[in-house]
């Protein structure tokens, strides 16, 4: 949601000629989604094992330990965000400006509930199979 809204708003304020909103909204975006990694990696380190259970990632030893070694590093992986070159950062680009969060969390929202649904409607899934499956193999 943060990063597919503020690329949005990005690329409609540089089209603008508005590079000062353009570094503000990256900055603020960067900030957003550290305060959120910090605070998912606390959710997903806490509950792992919960979580991959709702997942399906408990099916046999072997995928267990494949999908807790996965999700440790998708929940610590933020390298990426520091090798952008459209746009270059500085010190005053950091901070919380709540009316350009507001603008590129409302473009990003659509994205954030098409892939949520998406993440509900997999777990589901997983779980039944995992529930189902097992039994329509063995037979009656």
């Amino acid at each position: 949601m943060i990063g597919d809204g503020c690329c949005a708003f990005v690329s409609i304020t540089l089209r603008g000629n508005k590079k000062e909103d353009a570094h503000r909204s990256i900055g603020n975006a960067i900030l957003l989604c550290i305060l959120g990694s910090i605070l998912l990696t606390a959710i997903y380190l806490i509950f792992m094992e919960p979580i991959l259970t709702l997942f399906g990632g408990k099916v046999n030893a072997e995928t267990y330990a494949c999908a807790k070694e996965y999700f440790f590093w998708i929940a610590l992986s933020i390298w990426y965000l520091c090798h952008m070159k459209a746009v270059k950062l500085e010190r005053h680009s950091f901070g919380i400006w709540r009316n350009l969060m507001k603008k590129f969390l409302a473009l990003g929202i659509t994205s954030f509930l098409a892939q949520i649904s998406l993440v509900i409607s997999m777990a589901a899934v997983q779980n039944m199979c995992t529930q189902y499956g097992a039994a329509a193999a063995v037979g009656p």
